[in-house]
């Protein structure tokens, strides 16, 4: 339900634009540019990952991303892993690509993001669970490849709180021991990609 709210609000914000605008920019151009996109960093067959983002107004973006890791006896540590991450957030670009033609949505941004998921992380017999939110901003440089490939390199600078328990997992490997609680704090780089992009929709020559 709530990650429902989200979207609806997320595809509202994104569908909004002054009636001025709209006349200048939307009648003359292609009113939106919609993208698909994978961060390579995720390493995608073991953090499956994809990201929406819909451009308009020339300038302007907003996406929604979300992350589903899981990696289960992954090495000789017997490190466990699970995740349930999302995150939206709405980007400047530089570079009008209503100006740009096939160049569409590559240049400098500018943006703003909030993340939120659950992390379950277990070495050997520790364990660590949390939920996890972070708002942040960042910048980032979309390289064109082709007509419809990009590759977006961006970086995140942010603050993370997450409300943490530390547990022990017992010898049968499957009851988790509580020791404790905890809130930790963190402000400093939380958010990196090196995404291959994919522009969806018809580009003017």
């Amino acid at each position: 339900m709530k990650h429902s709210l989200i979207i609806t609000a997320f595809l509202a914000c994104v569908g909004f634009m002054p009636a001025q605008a709209q006349e200048d920019t939307f009648l003359k151009h292609d009113p939106v540019q919609v993208v698909i996109k994978n961060n390579l960093l995720g390493f995608p067959m073991l953090e499956p990952n994809i990201a929406l983002e819909l451009g308009f107004g020339g300038r302007y973006s907003a996406y929604y991303e979300g992350y589903r890791p899981r990696i289960h006896n992954f090495g000789k540590n017997k490190v466990w892993l699970e995740a349930n991450v999302w995150n939206v957030g709405a980007r400047y670009w530089l570079r009008d690509w209503n100006k740009s033609g096939k160049h569409s949505m590559t240049g400098h941004f500018l943006g703003a993001y909030y993340m939120e998921g659950n992390v379950d992380i277990q070495s050997k017999n520790k364990g660590f669970q949390a939920p996890v939110q972070t708002f942040g901003v960042e910048y980032g440089y979309v390289i064109h490849l082709d007509r419809k490939l990009r590759l977006e390199l961006s970086a995140g600078i942010g603050y993370l709180t997450a409300d943490y328990d530390r547990y022990h997992v017992s010898a049968d490997g499957e009851t988790l021991n509580y020791r404790y609680s905890g809130k930790t704090h963190w402000f400093g780089p939380t958010k990196g990609s090196i995404s291959l992009v994919l522009l969806l929709n018809k580009i003017k020559k």
